[in-house]
């Protein structure tokens, strides 16, 4: 009884792919639609990984009511922030250690950071994972509200740096057009809850 069950799936199977080849045996054969196809996606992946005509695709995510962005390149992975361990010693800004996978990951807190004022949400909010070389980082960020691509960035000019923010211009590469501000990823993953 299998037997004929299996002889029957087989049956199915072959009438299928004979539908499929009838489909595609117009005047577009099944192997150059196939190779356009994969042609057109490593396009898109080229595209999204360089950024077309100078944009670079970025994480736009939010600390309190200010928007901030970083590179995509760099942002591997993004959880809901749960809970971390604390490190005894450990400078304010880690908000402690993560498991992720098998792997042992700092937490920084992107407000203390940047020396913020706390954003008061009720929200545990998110960890923003960061790799590049060696370096691996978690940023704990209140949301996180997608990917865009930017093509410009004004950096700060010297009348805008006040006072007391020199965190925020130590970690900040400038702001755009529509006041998201850019994060210097290379500050952050070299100096992420370092004192300096």
């Amino acid at each position: 009884m299998k037997e004929e069950t299996l002889a029957e799936i087989h049956g199915h199977s072959d009438k299928n792919s004979g539908t499929a080849r009838a489909l595609f045996s117009g005047s577009t054969d099944l192997d150059t639609l196939l190779r356009r196809r994969a042609q057109q996606l490593a396009q898109r992946e080229s595209e999204t990984a360089t950024g077309s005509e100078g944009h670079i695709p970025m994480m736009v995510f939010r600390l309190g009511e200010d928007r901030y962005a970083l590179e995509l390149s760099i942002a591997k992975q993004v959880l809901p922030f749960v809970s971390c361990t604390r490190v005894p010693g450990a400078s304010e800004e880690i908000l402690g250690v993560m498991n992720v996978y098998g792997d042992i990951r700092p937490v920084v807190d992107a407000s203390r950071l940047l020396d913020l004022h706390p954003s008061g949400s009720a929200s545990p909010g998110y960890v923003l994972f960061l790799e590049k070389k060696d370096c691996r980082l978690g940023l704990r960020v209140d949301a996180v509200e997608g990917i865009t691509s930017i093509s410009q960035i004004d950096s700060w000019k010297e009348k805008e740096k006040k006072a007391g923010q020199d965190k925020l211009m130590r970690y900040t590469k400038g702001m755009t057009a529509d006041s998201i501000i850019v994060l210097d990823t290379e500050a952050i993953l070299s100096g992420g809850g370092e004192e300096r």
